[in-house]
């Protein structure tokens, strides 16, 4: 829309910094309209100086307007939020609106992709004037009615375009949609002179009473002689918003806000308008024209002289919520029979002129260049004033608006089948600056060397010293690689200029990388092989920002024997993922699609962090093989779809488990979601789920989100899982939704929320023992399970079988109709019946050991050794904390079922199970007891257990040497067993006392 302005005053000419207000002056909307314009200029170049013609913010939202390929159909693709600079405006996507093509803010109905076939995408952006009649908040209440300002908004649209051959980056959009090539020059004229003697002739200039911002707009676009224009004395202000539209034979009726401002800024008889509406201006649609019949100040009524389209899409609004909605307006022009030769729909023909539009105002059409056409919405403005009769004067004058910035920024290839998106948008830096050497493409042979094979063997002469660095900048274009390309040199980076710049790998190899501090960047490459695109060995190297993509089933990437080496910022897509060898290794930033990073055995100090990998065919991230790795951190990573596991550490062979090792393994902040596809097949029990693991020391799991993996799997399912572990601290975890609901069978298998199968604490030979053999417990617990949420669908919530000290505190336990049908055949005939909790320690107390052996028993061993580590012993004790946690047990499926346990706690030394909430929520279930504890010592104090009444026999059922059972509250009985007379049981309330079960006073005292 237009708003009611004086004049434009601001030229870029006369330099001006700002506007300055002067006291006990009269205010003007010009003064304050030059000062948005200096400011709004000012940050545009300041913009274009700083990052170029375009640029993303890749600092701050590296995924800005990054298109991604979505579930059809339709066929739709994301678009990532964030900022980008497109000739120094700024088009910003929030991550609140999530946009997709189809649910953009600014294009209200885009056209759907084609069926098939491969189009560009790329970004519209352009500025939009915006009054009260599109945006009513606009209006302050407190005036009652009145409208003041008007605002400028930022519009960017994604498109589409179909392009002559193969669809690629680098479109030259400008010759696609070049600029409008429409001209304006104005001047005033004077009238013939009278023949009467008696009157004065009329001077030349403007003879106006009133003075007039005028504005001409083309409303038909097209070349000189073919577009068609109107134009209005008040910059196209006269406008009201449609409230009812009503058409009645040929004549439309439509009921508006308001008739006019006064006698003369309103709407009249024999007026021409144009109705429109935001989805006509967003879509690049002209409005309706129309002639005004009538009107009727007391009906707020318009009658215009033909029958306007009605019911939606390109037609307006079949009801008043339709036509708020859509801001539907109608816009006073003042061009008419009297002043102008016009057509049927009230407009003029665009013409080189000059043309007459009143009172001494000419106005005259041009093109540059010659044969050029005028867009729809182009538009120019000047001032008529009456004090001296002038007009302001354009000459060949570009339109002031409306002026479209376009940036291509990917390419959606595969429509149709199996849709496919490549990266288009600007690189972080110009890939022409600081080359050493430049290598022109197979097309394109503007550079120093024709290949870059070439470019590497003239190195030795272009650059004798290794110690000076050297960069070899790959220009725009496709560049064959028939044969690995070798690079020994240290210090050599190959810079391109983004996905524009593009390795076509033959067989083999396409680089293989060994000089110390090497540098890969910013290009894209394409392979169809077995071996690796990048095979790196050396010291020091660098891959960043760049694209790889093998379609074969070889990696992407394969670093053996590395050291400090950095993978940040790439996009890959390899079924054979990333394959990791060495010391000091980071994978940072990067979206992985189809393939895993994989560290080898034997690789030290690796950090992967921070990346999106989806779809993997195996694991996403996989870890070790039968030799250790130490030292590995997988850190705040988006995991999702991998076919298998979400990370896994180990190896699995087909004649069982060969538990990979990873000495110190921390995994935090990550998600991991719908991993485990329904393709997925099992041998022999090798299990899966979120994070499985084989053998693994110093094991910490924090803050991860583990979620909807394994739903339509037809194997049992782990969050976490391992299967044999020393030192673990899994803390404040979120895992929900995993595995399959109870609809099926499944093969056999371990699942649980969380199941450490051979958990542990490391037991070492002390060297400053008394007497040989002598060994020292490390004092960090064997288990520690602290602040997470677990919630099971099949399976125990938590299962823990192993020795030392367990701690599990603070948790939130469910399992949900998990007890296992005989047919699933998904757990050990030990814990098919227990429901949310399974504890079972091994470890022998510590105290015990000089007692052991006295009798000859001190060689007592765990029965595997580490490599490189003593092995371990059972007298590490085998104390087990349970306090603070809240359990719940929920078997209301329609099928009966009988559980043993809700939480079964077993250890050869000490339990302390305490301050806990338990919940059984039986339907037509039996449970035997809520908790099975059993212990040499053991402390049953201050829980509540409460499950359905009368399906419950025990909630407390508790055994040992030295036993105390106090101050617990049930809805069962609560027997516990004490065979030393030291023990003390009593103090305990049953809300529902069975009879036959529990003692008259509720208080059951030691045996």
């Amino acid at each position: 829309m237009t708003g009611d302005y004086t004049r434009f005053t601001h030229r870029p000419d006369r330099r001006y910094a700002g506007v300055l207000m002067q006291q006990g002056r009269v205010t003007l909307d010009a003064d304050w309209n030059e000062q948005t314009a200096i400011t709004a200029r000012q940050l545009r170049i300041q913009a274009l100086d700083t990052f170029g013609p375009a640029a993303v913010a890749w600092l701050n939202t590296p995924d800005a307007f990054l298109i991604a390929p979505l579930a059809g159909p339709p066929a739709d693709v994301s678009i990532g939020p964030g900022r980008l600079y497109l000739d120094g405006l700024l088009a910003e996507a929030f991550e609140a609106e999530a946009p997709t093509y189809l649910s953009q803010p600014f294009l209200p109905d885009p056209p759907p992709l084609p069926a098939q076939g491969d189009v560009i995408a790329y970004l519209d952006v352009w500025l939009r004037e915006v009054t009260y009649v599109e945006d009513p908040l606009l209006l302050e209440k407190a005036l009652g009615g009145p409208d003041t300002t008007t605002r400028v908004q930022r519009v960017w649209q994604v498109k589409w375009a179909a392009v002559e051959g193969e669809a690629a980056c680098g479109v030259d959009l400008d010759a696609m949609f070049p600029p409008s090539a429409g001209r304006l020059t104005t001047s005033a004229f004077a009238p013939p002179p009278s023949g009467d003697p008696c009157i004065l002739s009329p001077t030349g200039g403007y003879r106006g009473l009133e003075n007039r911002l005028y504005r001409v707009e083309v409303q038909t676009p097209g070349p000189l002689g073919t577009a068609k224009f109107k134009w209005s004395r008040d910059n196209g202000s006269i406008v009201s918003p449609v409230e009812a539209v009503a058409v009645s034979g040929t004549e439309t009726v439509l009921t508006v806000a308001r008739i006019g401002r006064d006698k003369v800024l309103r709407f009249r008889a024999d007026d021409w308008v144009t109705v429109t509406d935001d989805h006509r201006e967003l879509m690049g649609e002209p409005g309706e024209m129309a002639r005004v019949v009538d009107t009727d100040e007391a009906a707020l009524t318009i009658t215009l002289d033909r029958a306007l389209p009605t019911g939606g899409g390109r037609a307006f609004g079949a009801n008043a919520t339709e036509l708020a909605e859509r801001h539907t307006r109608v816009q006073r022009w003042d061009q008419n029979s009297s002043n102008a030769t016009i057509d049927a729909d009230g407009l003029i023909d665009v013409v080189a002129g000059p043309i007459a539009i009143e009172d001494g105002v000419n106005v005259a059409f041009s093109v540059d260049p010659a044969g050029g056409a005028f867009r729809l919405g182009d538009y120019w403005v000047f001032a008529a004033r009456t004090a001296d009769a002038s007009v302001e004067i354009l000459t060949d004058a570009p339109p002031r608006g409306i002026e479209h910035h376009y940036l291509q920024i990917g390419v959606i290839s595969g429509l149709g089948g199996a849709m496919e998106v490549q990266d288009c948008r600007p690189r972080p830096q110009d890939c022409a600056c600081c080359c050493t050497v430049s290598v022109g493409s197979t097309e394109n042979q503007q550079g120093d060397y024709p290949t870059l094979a070439a470019a590497v063997a003239a190195l030795p002469g272009i650059a004798p010293d290794e110690e000076v660095p050297v960069t070899i900048c790959l220009l725009p274009g496709i560049h064959e690689i028939e044969a690995p390309v070798v690079i020994d040199r240290a210090r050599v980076r190959v810079l391109g200029c983004g996905p524009e710049s593009r390795l076509s790998i033959g067989r083999g190899p396409g680089l293989m990388i060994a000089g110390e501090g090497d540098v890969l960047e910013s290009f894209s490459a394409v392979a169809e092989n077995e071996a690796p695109i990048v095979l790196l060995r050396g010291e020091g190297q660098r891959l960043l920002d760049l694209d790889l993509w093998n379609q074969g089933s070889g990696a992407a990437v394969s670093a053996e024997g590395v050291t400090d080496f950095a993978m940040e910022d790439c996009r890959i897509r390899a079924s054979g993922g990333v394959q990791l060898l060495g010391e000091r290794i980071v994978v940072a930033g990067n979206r992985i699609a189809e393939g895993p990073v994989r560290v080898a055995e034997g690789a030290d100090t690796v950090r992967i962090e921070d990346n999106d990998l989806t779809g993997s065919r195996s694991s996403a991230i996989h870890l070790g093989g039968r030799k250790p790795a130490y030292d590995v951190e997988i850190l705040r990573n988006r995991i999702r779809g991998a076919m298998e596991n979400g990370i896994a550490g180990g190896f699995f062979d087909p004649q069982g488990v060969e538990d990979g090792i990873v000495m110190g393994l921390r995994i935090v902040g990550n998600e991991i979601i719908d991993c485990v596809s329904e393709q997925v097949e099992r041998e022999n029990g090798a299990p899966f789920g979120g994070i499985v693991l084989g053998r693994v020391y110093d094991l910490e799991i924090h803050d991860n989100r583990i979620e909807r993996n394994g739903g339509q799997a037809r194997v049992a399912v782990c969050g976490i899982f391992a299967a044999h572990s020393r030192n673990v601290q899994i803390t404040r975890n979120l895992l929900r939704d995993n595995g399959r609901l109870p609809d099926g069978e499944l093969l056999p298998g371990p699942q649980a929320g969380i199941m450490l199968r051979n958990a542990g604490t490391t037991a070492v030979i002390d060297p400053h023992g008394k007497e040989s053999g002598t060994f020292r417990v490390s004092a960090v617990a064997a288990v520690r399970i602290d602040g997470n949420v677990v919630e099971s669908r099949r399976g125990p919530a938590l299962w823990i079988a192993g020795m030392g000290a367990m701690q599990i505190r603070d948790n939130r336990l469910a399992a949900i109709d998990i007890l296992a049908d005989l047919q699933d055949e998904i757990t050990d005939a030990a814990d098919a019946y227990v429901g949310s909790v399974y504890l079972m320690n091994r470890g022998l107390p510590g105290y015990m050991a000089g007692w052991l052996a006295a009798l000859g028993f001190d060689g007592l061993k765990e029965g595997f050794t580490l490599q490189g580590q003593p092995v371990e012993r059972l007298v590490v004790g085998g104390q087990v904390q349970f306090t603070g946690n809240q359990v719940r047990l929920d078997l209301t499926a329609p099928t009966s079922e009988l559980a043993l346990a809700n939480m079964l706690i077993f250890s050869l030394d000490d339990t302390s199970v305490a301050n806990n909430q338990s919940e059984g929520v039986l339907g037509r279930d039996l449970l035997l007891c809520d908790l099975l504890n059993f212990a040499i010592t053991t402390r049953v104090t201050g829980n509540g257990f409460m499950s359905t009444p009368l399906l419950t026999a025990f909630s407390i059922l508790s055994l040992g040497l030295f036993n105390h059972c106090t101050n617990n509250q049930a809805t069962s009985c609560i027997r516990a067993f004490g065979f030393s007379p030291k023990s003390f049981i009593g103090n305990n309330a049953v809300i529902w006392p069975h009879p036959q079960y529990c003692a008259e006073d509720n208080i059951i005292g030691a045996m």
